[in-house]
């Protein structure tokens, strides 16, 4: 991402800890939680989706427009209103360096996507930088604007 597009102007992560309650609560003492690495995993995942589940309740509570979207299905499943990616911006399934998103300017979709303060989109490695390249372009044709993603702000998450 950051070779195709400019530097992140914040970069924050969320890391695990095995002494977490669920996850003691889960291995009930009878196994160290490295060797069970499904249960913290599991609930890491969990956290990460509250902590992002918050940040749009927080901005939507505060009346500005959040959109979720993921790059899995079930991942979208997590998130407070979540959709895919795909679904969200028309991203097209067969993909190139030129590919374009299938959202027309002046429908409630568009609108949206100028409505919104922030767009959070989760399990983001998982897309191709074509997808990411044809959403930028999308963007930028929507807002007038020549900043990436068109000057919105693009929250990306994963569980590295």
């Amino acid at each position: 991402m950051v070779r195709k597009f400019v530097r992140p102007d914040l970069f924050v992560t969320f890391t695990c800890d095995r002494s977490w309650p669920e996850i003691l609560n889960a291995i009930q003492g009878r196994k160290r939680p490295e060797n069970r690495s499904d249960i913290v995993v599991r609930v890491f995942k969990i956290k990460l989706s509250e902590l992002l589940d918050d940040d749009l309740i927080k901005l939507r509570g505060n009346g500005d427009q959040a959109i979720a979207v993921a790059s899995t299905g079930i991942a979208a499943t997590l998130l407070s209103g979540g959709r895919t990616a795909h679904f969200s911006f028309k991203i097209p399934l067969t993909l190139n360096i030129t590919s374009t998103c299938n959202l027309k300017p002046n429908t409630s979709e568009a609108k949206m996507l100028l409505d919104a303060k922030v767009i959070v989109w989760d399990e983001s490695p998982m897309t191709h930088v074509h997808a990411f390249l044809a959403v930028d372009r999308l963007l930028k044709d929507l807002t007038k604007c020549d900043e990436p993603f068109g000057g919105k702000i693009i929250l990306l998450g994963e569980d590295f």
